[in-house]
């Protein structure tokens, strides 16, 4: 399965914008449930769609792990980041915290949104090794 999400963060990484592939993969990575199928029962096919976790950052959201704080946004540069950080940060000025326990993961990409979903799926991976 690891091997499987950083094949999906590499994809995402090269991702030019959004796309309902991307999201489908991801739902297939957080969530596991099918997005299509049929009730014998009751004789009908269904569709469902995942959230747009690549387009929407309220989706995207959704990725970040509980008690992880995040940030995300687009840089002067015109480069979309974002950073997931397993702590909240303790801001003293002129100074940065260096607690050792801290975790963070920076990441650049194509949108915000998509920034957010790499270092969400990285935080995810950390906490499962």
């Amino acid at each position: 399965m690891m091997a499987e999400l950083k094949s999906l963060i590499a994809e995402l990484e090269k991702a030019e914008k959004g796309s309902n592939e991307l999201d489908r993969q991801i739902h297939a990575f957080v969530d596991g449930s099918p997005l299509e199928g049929s009730c014998d029962k009751c004789k009908q096919t269904f569709i469902r769609f995942p959230r747009s976790y690549t387009v929407n950052l309220d989706d995207a959201l959704k990725l970040v792990p509980e008690g992880w704080g995040w940030a995300a946004a687009e840089l002067d540069e015109g480069e979309p980041s974002a950073v997931t950080t397993n702590r909240e940060p303790q801001i003293i000025p002129g100074t940065l915290d260096s607690n050792p326990n801290k975790i963070d993961f920076r990441t650049k990409a194509a949108t915000p949104a998509i920034a957010l979903c790499i270092a969400s799926l990285r935080a995810r991976e950390a906490e499962n090794d």
